[in-house]
């Protein structure tokens, strides 16, 4: 791995040092500026961490990048496995001047020390990179395709123990994960648990945070509260503005539940993704949410370029070259000055990520989808607009559109959503607000969202010493659905959260279930 990083670490050097220069053409043409790139963090799974790291993989003896706890060798199955212990103590943090000291004693020996092999050609880029501190636990592989997926597997696939689902347990939960209605954001739609082998991370995003409505009265209670605990903590973790007290509390609920991990599944469950959980808290207050490190945008770069191949010869090639080829399409388009329409329309359907739409309107940022209709406002939709606004209306007639795009999210109205598999109505305001969309319309040159406040309550969860649990998530019976909310207006910035909806009409009730639209 050492000769591997070389070129990589001698560029990332000659960056730091003498950086990049380009000319700043708003300045004028002989404006020549340079830019230093630092490295500060890194992203990847346990197996290339440790490689990189030089480190003993997770699976030895002091196999944990970020701590020194050696771990115990236990029986699992037919063989054995590594597990990290908890017993309310965070074992004694690794350091880079520990770890270099290390590294030197172990050449010097020839055996590892403490799980450093040797030197990591990545310790040449310290104190811009720090090699222990900037690796990062990474929230997909770590959380969701880690923890999640070993514990719901279990409780699943396994029989006759206090976390095991029942035949029918499990056709309940399948009943709810068809009926989840996802925003757009939601690239993928939740499989039944019969492809539970084959979910993508990014359906175990969808199901960790849409657990606690989905295994309510399903899973033990004990189990469950137990679970909601990583749940609560996770969600924590992963906010837009994250304070100090949110981390304590995070970092709280992930300790109580991997100290409780050995009493509910068994000590050979409590493996290293599950001990990662320990070091979440002190990764998210140094470098921010976990979703703004996480490895989601590499692995969906990584998908791009494999469509870039056809054939099963010179694959390098292939994708350098078509990736070079789109990449300067922009490029000799805008030095062309192509001004025929019907040619600048084909390249941009060529550059398009999804299937380009006939009819958009373009106002201010926000792409409105398909023709409009006129009408005068109804009296509460003009009372809304007037509070809002603060001034008289110079008309009352305005252009109404059932869907929209705004800062790469789309809304749709409550109506229009009826049709189809995603429900993009639902969200919440920066006022803490959340709303049902009822209308889209373009008034005097802005855009406008007309909806109403749903009169929900809050998803309350007591634990023991730690106290509501997953309160983020709402929940509205049928019988005050029918009563009559108060209209609003707002504006598309107003909007921060979206939310999955989870209609259960055995129980007329309706769950609100919010996701952070920044992480998408």
């Amino acid at each position: 791995m050492n000769d591997f990083l070389i070129p990589f670490v001698e560029e990332l050097k000659k960056l730091q040092k003498e950086g990049i220069k380009w000319k700043d053409i708003k300045h004028g043409k002989d404006s020549v500026k340079t830019t230093k790139v630092f490295t500060l963090t890194c992203s990847s799974d346990a197996p290339a961490r440790c490689a990189m790291q030089n480190f003993k993989q997770f699976n030895g003896k002091f196999g944990c990048g970020f701590c020194e706890q050696e771990g115990l060798r236990v029986a699992k199955g037919k063989g054995h496995c590594r597990i990290y212990p908890f017993n309310g103590q965070v074992a004694a943090k690794r350091t880079f001047e520990n770890c270099v000291r290390n590294a030197e004693e172990a050449l010097a020996t020839d055996k590892s020390v403490k799980g450093v092999k040797g030197t990591s050609v990545l310790m040449n880029l310290y104190p811009n990179f720090n090699m222990v501190d900037g690796f990062i636990p990474d929230y997909m592989h770590c959380v969701l395709l880690g923890v999640t997926r070993q514990l719901v597997c279990l409780f699943v696939e396994s029989s006759g123990s206090l976390y095991s689902l029942r035949a029918k347990d499990i056709r309940r939960l399948d009943i709810r994960i068809k009926d989840l209605k996802l925003p757009h954001e939601a690239t993928r739609k939740l499989r039944t648990t019969k492809d539970i082998s084959f979910w993508k991370a990014s359906e175990w995003r969808i199901f960790l945070l849409t657990s606690p409505v989905l295994l309510k009265n399903i899973l033990n209670h004990i189990v469950y509260k137990h679970w909601l605990l990583s749940v609560h903590g996770i969600t924590l973790l992963l906010g837009t503005n994250i304070s100090r007290d949110d981390i304590a509390k995070a970092g709280d609920c992930l300790k109580r539940f991997v100290s409780g991990v050995k009493d509910i599944y068994g000590i050979a469950e409590q493996s290293y993704n599950i001990h990662l959980l320990l070091h979440l808290s002190a990764t998210v207050k140094a470098w921010g949410p976990l979703w703004a490190n996480s490895c989601f945008v590499f692995e969906d770069a990584l998908g791009k370029l494999k469509t870039l191949h056809h054939g099963t010869k010179a694959v390098p090639m292939q994708i350098t070259s078509a990736y070079t080829s789109k990449t300067l399409l922009g490029v000799l388009v805008s030095k062309q000055e192509i001004r025929n329409h019907q040619i600048l329309k084909f390249i941009e359907e060529m550059q398009a990520k999804h299937a380009v739409t006939k009819k958009v309107t373009n106002i201010n940022g926000c792409m409105l989808y398909g023709k409009p209709t006129y009408r005068n406002l109804l009296r509460t939709e003009e009372k809304a607009i007037l509070k809002l606004l603060g001034d008289q209306l110079i008309s009352t007639r305005v252009q109404f559109y059932n869907r929209m795009c705004y800062s790469g999210h789309i809304f749709s109205c409550k109506d229009y959503c009826s049709k189809f598999i995603h429900a993009d109505y639902a969200v919440s305001l920066s006022s803490r607000n959340c709303v049902e969309i009822h209308r889209i319309i373009v008034l005097n040159g802005e855009v406008y969202f007309i909806g109403e406040n749903i009169p929900a309550t809050k998803f309350l969860m007591c634990y023991p010493q730690v106290g509501f649990l997953c309160s983020n998530i709402l929940s509205i019976s049928d019988d005050d659905a029918q009563c009559k909310s108060k209209t609003i207006a707002f504006r598309p910035l107003d909007v921060i959260n979206k939310y999955v909806i989870l209609p259960m009409t055995k129980k007329s009730v309706t769950y609100f279930i919010p996701i952070n639209v920044a992480e998408y």
